[in-house]
């Protein structure tokens, strides 16, 4: 039958027609830590070290040397107005890293700060003020010395109760580990106030260096 002339990685066709392959079918057998790769002709295994020079946790540290405040995050930050403690909140500070960019926003997008009709150097929400499609970027990395390797942060970006999500969850970790940026997308109408919501802690996270770490937001109106 016409089916038997089919050889897929050595697998020939059964009497259904149907091929099953595995894993163990690769033609390279992958290492721990490797991930599912194309070479052109074939899926075989292959290093993942582009995640380590993209999603490595921010490093700069120039300035630290007199900081050394030990502040262990909390869920639930009663400093900050009720239906919105669980943001985390973040630091600007004009001679360290703080970097907080909001391209072409035409008064879009406002940066809130922590306590309102005061001077202050801590922001912990987003106020989209005009319709449009935003892209979301949120990155920061812990405390470098405080806390562990297996400490972290799960948050998320969302409305202040988390009844509304604009993106995936995302972990927090120290600076020497590899970690993701928290990304988001909000089609909004006007007026929303996003942040980002912070669903658990793991083994005691701390505050970026001791208030002062290298932070990047970035929020880009699309249309």
């Amino acid at each position: 039958m016409s089916h038997n002339s089919i050889v897929v990685a050595g697998k020939s066709a059964d009497s259904n027609g149907n091929i099953t392959l595995n894993l163990s079918d690769l033609s390279s057998t992958p290492a721990t830590g490797q991930i599912l790769n194309y070479d052109g002709s074939n899926w075989g295994s292959g290093d993942v070290s582009w995640v380590s020079s993209n999603e490595r946790g921010l490093h700069s540290t120039n300035g630290f040397s007199s900081v050394t405040g030990q502040f262990a995050m909390v869920l639930d930050n009663t400093g900050q107005p009720a239906g919105q403690q669980r943001f985390v909140y973040w630091h600007k500070n004009t001679s360290y890293q703080f970097t907080n960019y909001v391209p072409n926003s035409n008064n879009d997008v406002d940066i809130i700060d922590y306590y309102a009709g005061g001077p202050t150097y801590v922001f912990y929400k987003v106020r989209i003020n005009n319709a449009g499609l935003y892209r979301l970027f949120f990155k920061f990395a812990l405390h470098h010395i405080y806390g562990t390797d297996s400490s972290s942060a799960e948050y998320q970006w969302s409305n202040g109760d988390n009844s509304i999500k604009y993106g995936p969850r995302v972990r927090c970790k120290k600076p020497n580990l590899n970690q993701a940026p928290c990304i988001g997308y909000i089609n909004a109408s006007g007026g929303e106030e996003i942040g980002l919501y912070k669903h658990a802690l793991y083994n005691t996270p701390y505050q970026p260096l001791g208030l002062m770490q290298e932070y990047l937001m970035i929020i880009e109106k699309l249309e």
